[in-house]
């Protein structure tokens, strides 16, 4: 088990570089018409917190968190950095609206909560470690690379002549329209697209690769079959000059500056159930004219739901992270555990994720204060 100074180390700095690339974005101030953006991430947190130390040690007992890790590693593949991120930070948000809300800890809570926090802590850095390829567990203010493939599986697309460049802007509009289709699919939660590298190409150039997954969810009760598109998740690899500088972020997406700084595209790629291939932009155009389509269809269910259910699909869209976990891990009995016990996961009253527990750590998180409490080192120890 993690050391209770790593642990409490690993929640500041965890709690720093979310204070910083939230605050970056300006995304406490978000806001959106169809969903209650705050709320719905309240109850999830809240969700996450529940499950995830029966997540863990159910997991555990299928396969090892190093293990789960190196699993993570390859091309359009899903769980990817996203879901250990909501796995964390649901948690930790999810235990600090708690500990306002109770006032505090002490006692026996005080115990309880650093073995639950321990554990999590524990999990969460043993699959980051193995997940990357450098030193570090996730990116964040100082670390702005996420390397999760190692060299050899890059070189395979370093030499690729680029696309043409009318090829390359019908890629660039048909996978807009794909990424259109998994933020509606996913409430207006960033899930689903993921950039990682920079990885050198050897001559000068970085490439990235932009992916866009969960393109046929199966979890989500609003998505039905007819919404589900024909592969899981589609890629293209980019090549930006050495001058450009790409900065890749805690929620998975990068950013390159300047902005519009040019690129090349070398490939593109699409995931189904016979693994990952490459596919022509003609093939990607028609995954695009499905996703328009599910789209329209998805936008008019959402746009019909009843004003509590803008809040409450926080709870399935946030076990939508955990269930990669438990597939990526071969274990059917945890994705069936968590689909019971999550039902029934988060504060049944929506007046407690709208009260002062919620209401103060959001606060804490837009003024960039203390954001996390630290576990009791003393209870860790005994």
């Amino acid at each position: 088990m993690i050391d209770p100074d790593r642990a409490n180390a690993l929640i500041s700095r965890f709690a720093s570089d979310l204070v910083f690339t939230t605050n970056r974005e300006r995304r406490v101030a978000m806001t959106s018409p169809l969903y209650d953006l705050q709320g719905r991430s309240s109850l999830g947190f809240s969700v996450v917190y529940d499950l995830a130390p029966g997540l863990v040690r159910r997991l555990e007992a299928a396969l090892d968190a190093e293990e789960v890790g190196r699993r993570m590693r390859g091309l359009l593949l899903r769980p990817y950095f996203l879901q250990l991120f909501i796995f964390f930070e649901g948690y930790l948000m999810g235990r600090e609206q708690r500990i306002v809300e109770d006032g505090g800890l002490s006692g026996r809570q005080c115990g309880e909560d650093a073995e639950r926090t321990a554990l999590v802590c524990d999990w969460f850095a043993r699959v980051c470690s193995s997940y990357r390829c450098d030193e570090h567990l996730f990116p964040g203010e100082t670390v702005s690379e996420q390397p999760i493939l190692e060299p050899g599986q890059v070189a395979e697309w370093v030499a690729r002549e680029p696309l043409p460049a009318e090829l390359a802007d019908r890629a660039q509009r048909a996978v807009g329209q794909i990424e259109l289709y998994a933020l509606t699919v996913h409430g207006e939660q960033r899930d689903g697209n993921f950039d990682h590298g920079p990885y050198a190409a050897g001559d000068g150039r970085q490439i990235v690769f932009h992916e866009v997954n969960d393109l046929a969810n199966d979890f989500l009760p609003w998505v039905s079959a007819e919404e589900r598109l024909g592969v899981d998740a589609i890629g293209v690899v980019r090549a930006f000059s050495a001058e450009a500088k790409i900065d890749c972020d805690m929620f998975g997406t990068s950013s390159v500056s300047p902005a519009g700084a040019s690129h090349q595209q070398l490939a593109v790629l699409a995931r189904d159930s016979d693994g990952v291939r490459e596919i022509d932009v003609e093939e990607l155009e028609g995954v695009a004219a499905a996703a328009a389509r599910a789209t329209a269809r998805l936008y008019r269910r959402i746009a019909a739901w009843q004003p509590e259910y803008r809040t409450t699909y926080g709870r399935p869209l946030f076990i939508n992270h955990l269930v990669p976990f438990a597939r990526i891990a071969a274990a059917p009995e945890v994705e069936r555990w968590l689909r019971e016990h999550g039902a029934e996961a988060g504060p049944a009253d929506l007046s407690v994720i709208q009260g002062r527990g919620p209401a103060e750590v959001w606060a804490r998180l837009a003024a960039g204060g203390e954001l996390f409490s630290p576990v009791d080192a003393e209870a860790v120890r005994a």
